[in-house]
Order: C-alpha cells, then structure tokens, then sequence
C-alpha cells in the first residue's frame, strides 16, 4: 500500500471515530439547553402559582370581612329592633298587649307576621296613619285566621290615636264579636267603652263595661270595668 493510501485510510479512521464524539456532545448541549428550558418553566411556574396563591388568600380574607361585616351588619339590625321594642309607646296604646302582639307576630312568622310586626312599629313611635296602612294589608294577609282579631284591635287602636273614635268603635266591635274568645276580645271592649264615654254616650258604655264582667269574669279588663262601673 502506498504512502498517500495509508494517509487517507488513516484520516477516514480518525474522521469516522470523530464523528459520534461529536454527536454526542451536541446532544448533551441539546440536553443541557432543555434542561435550562425546562428549568425557567418551572420557576415561572412557581412565581405563577405563589401569585395565585396571594391572590386567593386576598380573596379569603376579603371574604372573611364581608362575612364580618355583614354578620356586624345583622347584629346592629337586631340592636335596632331591641331598642325600638324598649321605646314606650304613647299613652293611647296598651303597652302589656303591645310587647305581646310583638312577640306574637314573631311566632306568626311569614310575610304576614312580618307585616303585622311592621305594624306594630308604627304604632310604638305614633306613626299611626302609616301604621293604619300595614295593618290593613296584615288585616288581608291574615285571611280569617286567628290572629285577625290581635289586628283588628290594633287598627281601632290606630284610630284612637289619629282622633277618629267612630272608626275605633267600628274595629273594636269586630274584634270582640267576630272573635269572642280571643285574648283581645275584652280589650277591646274595654277600649270600646272608652270611645263611648268620649263620645257622651254613657248609657251604652255602662253596658259595654257589665258584659265585659259577665262575658270575661277572670280577665283583668273585668276588675277595671267594675271600678269605672262605680263612677257611671
């Protein structure tokens, strides 16, 4: 074999054994590349999710402060209530059958408890031409049930207190006709005959006054009825 053949021979051997060593280190540049790739996706990731992180805890503790807010929010509603049930009424309004009718319309619950409670707010600050207004959509609401009797006494209420005894008459006779057993039937004849003293009818009043003790013997309206009956 000549001199330039071994020559030739001798530089494909190197070239060939060359070549993998070469392949091989672009590969490991290739690999050393993705991993840096996949190491900045990775720490984007990171800060991606720690942001998000931030973000929700933000969210939670805006969350929290509207619960707050908002629990802070029912217990003033519920301070207001309590103070307006502390208020006393007028002189004209019975204040033992009025914290008991609040009690009651809170038992009655639904949208007509709701209305007679309203009701017998406006009637606790004097309010009473508004109170006249939601007592008679209560009057509508209640449809015959038994708590319309507790309603129509309040309505003759009302109009004691805007000056209107006829109409008080009126209300207080339907409460304690229709309704004869209710709790505020001799309230409201004792209211009743009231209305008729005023109204410089004492005759009927001094009848109004004896059936409340022949018809509610045990009630306390009894023991005032005979003690006004004494003054007839």
């Amino acid at each position: 074999m000549s001199v330039n053949s071994r020559l030739v021979l001798a530089l494909f051997t190197l070239t060939a054994c060359s070549n993998p060593v070469s392949k091989i280190n672009s590969d490991i540049i290739r690999l050393e590349r993705s991993v840096d790739d996949l190491r900045n996706l990775q720490a984007e990731q990171t800060t991606a999710i720690a942001s998000a992180r931030n973000e929700i805890r933000l969210l939670q503790g805006r969350v929290e402060q509207l619960e707050y807010g908002q629990n802070q929010l029912s217990d003033l509603k519920s301070d207001v209530t309590t103070l307006r049930q502390r208020v006393p009424p007028p002189a004209i309004v019975p204040a033992e059958e009025l914290e008991a009718d609040e009690i009651a319309a809170d038992r009655i619950g639904g949208l007509g408890g709701s209305t007679f409670k309203q009701g017998l707010e406006k009637v606790r600050t004097g309010n009473y031409a508004q109170g006249l207004v939601i007592m008679r959509e209560a009057l509508g609401l209640a449809q015959g049930q038994e708590w319309t009797s507790n309603i129509l006494f309040w309505i003759g209420v009302i109009n004691d207190g805007l000056g209107q005894p006829k109409d008080a008459l009126r209300s207080y006779h339907e409460c304690a006709s229709q309704y004869p057993k209710s709790v505020r039937a001799p309230s409201a004849l004792l209211r009743q005959a009231s209305s008729f003293t005023r109204l410089g009818d004492a005759q009927t009043a001094k009848l109004t006054l004896k059936k409340i003790v022949s018809d509610y013997p045990s009630s306390k309206e009894a023991t005032t009825a005979k003690l006004r009956l004494k003054d007839l």
